[in-house]
Formats: C-alpha cells, sequence, structure tokens
C-alpha cells in the first residue's frame, strides 16, 4: 500500500512537471547571481587618471574605445586600448571627442555614451549643463567617425527641467527585436540650490527614477512612443539617488539592468543591478550589490557601462589623488 502510494505521487510530480507552462523561469524563483570575475587581488585602473563614468564600445578593428566625463580640459574625454586585448595597456588620447559647447553651458558635461547606427556612423549620448543653472538635460551628438569629433544636435534631447534635469543617457540595441532604445536618469536631486546629493534621504518627494525610451534604429534619438520608469530608489537601500543605468542582455533573454546607489562623493557609491524577463520590466533587484566598497581594494565604484556583446564591464572608482579612474573587470554567473 504504501509502495502504490508513493507511485502515486511521484506519478503526479510528473504530471506536474509536464503541465507546468514552458515559460516557466528559474531565474524568477532563484534570482539571477552575477558575480565579478577577478583573482580577487586588488583591481589596478586601466586609464590610472581622471576618467569618471566611462562606456565602451569596441572598433570594428577589434581594439576597444572608451569615452568618459569631462577632465583635463576636454569636454568629452577619450581612451583607447592598445591592442585587442580590453585588459591590456590603454592610452588616454589627447583629444575632445565634442569640442564645441552647443546649447550646453561649456562645463560639466557628463556620461557619454557612443553607439554605432545601422549606416556605420556613432551617435553619442551626454548630459549637458544647462547655462542658466546647474541641472543637465540630455543630448545626442553624432560623428561619422567612432573618436569624433562629434557635432551636438542643436536642441536637448530630453530636457525636464522641472523634474530636476536628466543625465546618465546609454543606448541599447535588442539583439531579439532590433529594437533601440536609450536608458537615463531623472535628476530629481539637482531640484532646488545646487547640492550634489540633494535633500536628503528622507524627503520622500525626492525622485530619480531611471527611464526606458525607445528610439528608431536608425538616428538613434527619434522617440517611438513614451518613456517607461524601470526603477526608482529606495531610501533604505540607495540613500539619495540611484543613477548611471546600463541595459544589457543575457544569452537566455534575461535583460538586466545596471545602475549607481548613493551620491558618488559618499563611500557607500556602488554599482548594482536588476533584472526582467520583458525590457520594460518588472525589474526585479539583485539582493546585494555587484561591486562596493572596498571589494578588489575599490573605492566607491560606480558608472558602470557594459562592453556590448561582451561580458565586459568598465567603470570609475576614487583612486588617490587621480580622481575617479577607469576600471575593467568581467562578469558572469
Amino acid at each position: 500500500m504504501a509502495g502504490a502510494t508513493i507511485f502515486i505521487i511521484l506519478a503526479a510530480l510528473i504530471l506536474y512537471g509536464v503541465a507546468m507552462p514552458l515559460s516557466f523561469d528559474t531565474h524568477r524563483n532563484h534570482g539571477l547571481r552575477l558575480r565579478i570575475l577577478h583573482d580577487g587581488f586588488a583591481m589596478e585602473p586601466s586609464v590610472p587618471v581622471d576618467f569618471p563614468d566611462p562606456s565602451l564600445i569596441r572598433h570594428e578593428n577589434g581594439t576597444w574605445f572608451a569615452f568618459a566625463t569631462n577632465s583635463g580640459g576636454r569636454n568629452i574625454q577619450v581612451a583607447r586600448s592598445r591592442t585587442r586585448n580590453i585588459l591590456g595597456k590603454w592610452e588616454r588620447l589627447d583629444i575632445d571627442a565634442m569640442p564645441e559647447k552647443t546649447w550646453t553651458s561649456g562645463r560639466n558635461t557628463w556620461a557619454p555614451d557612443v553607439k554605432r547606427l545601422y549606416d556605420g556612423s556613432y551617435v553619442m549620448y551626454f548630459a549637458g549643463e544647462m547655462p542658466d543653472s546647474h541641472q543637465h538635460c540630455v543630448g545626442v551628438a553624432r560623428s561619422d567617425k567612432l573618436e569624433g569629433p562629434y557635432e551636438a544636435d542643436p536642441e536637448p534631447w530630453v530636457c525636464p527641467r522641472e523634474e530636476g534635469g536628466a543625465i546618465d543617457a546609454a543606448g541599447f540595441r535588442d539583439p531579439t527585436t532590433g529594437r533601440q532604445y536609450v536608458v537615463y536618469k531623472i535628476d530629481g536631486n539637482s531640484k532646488g540650490d545646487f547640492s550634489q546629493c540633494g535633500t536628503g534621504t528622507g524627503d520622500p518627494n525626492l525622485k530619480t527614477p531611471l527611464l526606458l525610451q525607445e528610439v528608431s534604429p536608425y538616428d538613434g534619438s527619434t522617440k517611438i512612443g513614451a518613456a517607461t520608469i524601470l526603477l526608482d530608489r529606495i531610501p533604505a537601500l540607495d540613500g539619495a539617488l540611484i543613477e548611471a543605468p546600463e541595459l544589457t542582455i543575457r544569452p537566455d533573454g534575461t535583460y538586466v539592468l545596471f545602475y549607481s546607489s548613493h551620491c558618488f562623493t559618499d563611500p557607500k557609491y556602488d554599482i548594482k543591478y536588476a533584472y526582467s524577463r520583458n525590457v520594460k520590466g518588472p525589474y526585479r533587484r539583485a539582493s546585494k550589490s555587484l561591486l562596493q566598497t572596498p571589494h578588489f581594494g575599490l573605492k566607491a565604484p560606480g558608472g558602470a557601462s557594459t562592453g556590448g556583446e561582451m561580458d565586459w564591464l568598465a567603470f570609475h572608482a576614487n583612486c588617490k589623488d587621480n580622481g575617479r579612474c577607469m576600471y575593467i573587470t568581467g562578469y558572469g554567473e
């Protein structure tokens, strides 16, 4: 009798398994767990000078380029790998990728991200400071050459001044659909008087949502439909803000949204991620940060960018008297 009971239970379990929907996803039950692929020793910077908010793109010849926030007298900084090995030697180029200030103040140009369009030209998303304010808006610039110079469109692309402006735009082409998107941050902590971290973590009106906007894959900027909120700050987890969104996709079709939390001047500044089976969400937060102080000897790592089809992560971290240097590492499950 006991044997027959066990048989019935096993049969029911097998039938249940067969009847389970094909869309069943183990990630939804157990969570996507990413980790940094490093040997455990302290990381050394790839660009050992001030090179904040780096973004990666690979040239057609196999070498890598990185673009970064203004520093060293350059509006947009450019660095290049000397070989095809992304972990090899890098050099910061003596050029300014976007020398003209156009609609911006010409100061504090932040977080450039470069993507290649279908016609072979390049589009750059950047955060430009408004001439009459400390607030920023997202702009778009274009060039036929990867290293530039880039010429900005005459007007900002996204500029919600009443919400604090917008920063940290990054492009993403979905390989499963061919659709093109841009993620960016509403810079709510820039409302009111100038303060790096806004009005404080306890302010219920302080919003810094990360948005997703579909765009034309041909020009990278013509908006298609309305923007979608992917994530917003949780004060107890994120402090004053979340920012620096970067969207990518895993081989199994899981979308991963990297982002940073806390103010960049805070040692708690870090790199987190959330994930979803739909590009528009909802996104589930990972249970812990991917990188934070003092992992691998790093201080305040953040502003991450992925290496496109490769599992490489570029980011900045404080490096003594050199400002925020660029680091590169692999990541995976």
